[in-house]
């Protein structure tokens, strides 16, 4: 809560720094408000030239405050209402060079941001820079050289603005890939994850379905514990797949060698283990739990075999058996192991011929 809340103050703060720099050139405006007043008691155009100053300050002040307020301020659609706003200010500037002559190319300066913000990148590059060219040639068509300061004031406006929208925009662009990325990620875990957990689960199921069925009629008791067996594993694997979704699941490495043991035992396979769950180091457990779960299934789904081994050591585990062997193709289950195994900074060997499959996982 309290990291929110310094994230929600950062932003807070960025926005009023946002404002002020944005804001401070509406002392540009002092110029034409000057020219407008001098001689004393402003005319009736001097009047009409200091509202109009005053509506443009007002609208301006709008457009940057609503602007920095949206945190996603790159628009990729151009709309009527942003181009009439900006064709607005352009009409005032223009009246206002009937009204008080050169000076108000000072109002150029605020033309060129309220134009690179508010439209999508390309037009808003664009007009900027054409409200730029226009402030530049005005003096030199004119031959009043002083003003060139406004053009060359909103060149480095220009720049500025335009660099802005640049960094911003490659990186929300950058952030929206990253967050694309996430969540295709986090999707391939939980397909991952819910085909390593219910892949072992389905085939325990299934093992035990097909005992109570051979038991039904020959031991009606032996048949009624084997079915709730079944209801038990089918309420953990609801279970497992309810907190893989939610990312809490964790391997157990002596939880799943006794499960391994169950298991096999029902398929008919002899297993042998060298080696404990606290042999491997305890960074390395959690993964190597999942590659015998992966292993283990396997095993007792295609391989045909009479005898599987299971070895661990400190940085490396090791699971054969005496089947059928290797097709030569991973399915989804040994590709979701390997992507695991690599990205935790391990290999993953897998061998196989006639004379059965051996899957090695070091780290």
């Amino acid at each position: 809560m309290l990291d929110k809340t310094e994230q929600e103050a950062t932003k807070a703060r960025g926005r009023a720094i946002a404002y002020a720099m944005s804001l401070v050139w509406l002392l540009f405006l002092t110029f034409p408000l000057i020219t407008a007043c001098q001689g004393g008691f402003p005319t009736l155009a001097g009047a009409a030239s200091i509202l109009l100053t005053l509506a443009f300050a007002a609208l301006y002040a709008i457009s940057m405050i609503r602007y920095f307020r949206d945190p996603d301020r790159i628009t990729e659609s151009l709309t009527w209402q942003s181009v009439a706003f900006i064709a607005l200010l352009i009409a005032i500037c223009v009246a206002q060079m009937f009204l008080i002559g050169t000076d108000a190319l000072s109002l150029a300066i605020f033309v060129v941001p309220v134009t690179v913000f508010l439209l999508p990148p390309r037009p808003g590059y664009l007009a900027g820079a054409c409200v730029v060219f226009a402030t530049l040639a005005y003096p030199l068509l004119a031959r009043e050289f002083w003003s060139l300061s406004f053009g060359i004031i909103a060149s480095g406006v220009f720049l500025g603005c335009a660099g802005s929208v640049f960094f911003t925009k490659s990186a929300l662009d950058d952030s929206r890939v990253a967050s694309q990325e996430a969540v295709l990620d986090e999707r391939e875990r939980v397909a991952r994850d819910i085909h390593d957990v219910l892949g072992h689960t389905l085939t325990a199921i299934a093992l035990k379905s097909e005992l109570a069925e051979r038991l039904v009629d020959k031991d009606s008791a032996a048949a009624k514990r084997e079915i709730a067996l079944i209801t038990q594993l089918s309420r953990e694997g609801i279970a497992d797949v309810r907190s893989t979704v939610l990312g809490l699941r964790v391997r157990q490495l002596g939880v799943e060698l006794e499960q391994a043991r169950s298991v096999v035992r029902e398929a008919g396979v002899d297993l042998t283990v060298f080696g404990e769950a606290d042999d491997v180091d305890p960074r390395y457990r959690i993964l190597f739990a999942w590659a015998l779960r992966e292993a283990m299934t396997n095993i007792v789904r295609h391989a045909h075999a009479s005898h599987a081994r299971i070895t661990l050591h400190n940085h490396r585990i090791e699971v054969s058996d005496d089947g059928v062997g290797f097709s030569g193709t991973s399915g989804n289950g040994l590709r979701g192991l390997r992507e695991r195994v690599e990205d935790a900074g391990g290999s993953l060997t897998l061998t196989g011929g006639n004379d059965g499959t051996t899957v090695q996982v070091q780290m």
